[in-house]
Order: structure tokens, then sequence, then C-alpha cells
């Protein structure tokens, strides 16, 4: 571990007692401090958004594979009803 140098030292601490100093480095931990509140926001809200968008891919996959059944099913109804229209057609040409 490094030694620290006490000329810099006692320079670091009277530098901090004026009211100078004092103020600047209040400023600069207060603009520090909003910027950190800010970015901790933002982090907040876009793992919202993340999660948000998870949830509507999820409910967007649901859907195609609802309507994907739904065509299949279409798919089949429409096969029996052309078997049965044809055998309606055969009965009819039977009755004639």
């Amino acid at each position: 571990m490094a030694k620290v140098d006490p000329d810099l030292v006692g320079a670091m601490k009277k530098a901090s007692l004026t009211p100078c100093a004092t103020s600047g480095q209040r400023d600069v931990l207060n603009e520090f401090l909003e910027e950190h509140r800010k970015s901790r926001h933002n982090r907040a809200r876009l793992a919202r958004q993340d999660l948000r968008g998870k949830t509507q891919q999820a409910t967007i996959d649901q859907l195609k594979s609802a309507m994907a059944e739904q065509q299949r099913k279409m798919a089949q109804y429409k096969s029996i009803l052309k078997e049965q229209a044809a055998q309606i057609q055969k009965v009819s040409a039977t009755r004639k």
C-alpha cells in the first residue's frame, strides 16, 4: 500500500475548510447526486419498459399461436364443407 504524503493531506484539509471550496464542493456533490438520481430513474424506467416489451412479445406469440390454430381449424372445416357439398350433390343427382 502506498504511503500518504502528509503535506498533501494538510493541503487538502486546509482547502476543504475554506468557505469557497466548501461551497464549490457542495455544488459539485449536489450536481453529482442529481445526475445519479436521474440515472437511477432512467435505469428503472428502462427496466420497466423491457419488462413491458417482454410481456407484449409473449402476448404477440400467444396470439400468433391462436391464429395459426384457428386457421388450421378453418381449413379442416372448409374440407368438411366441401365433402358435405359433394354428398349433397350426389343425393340431389340421384333424386332427379
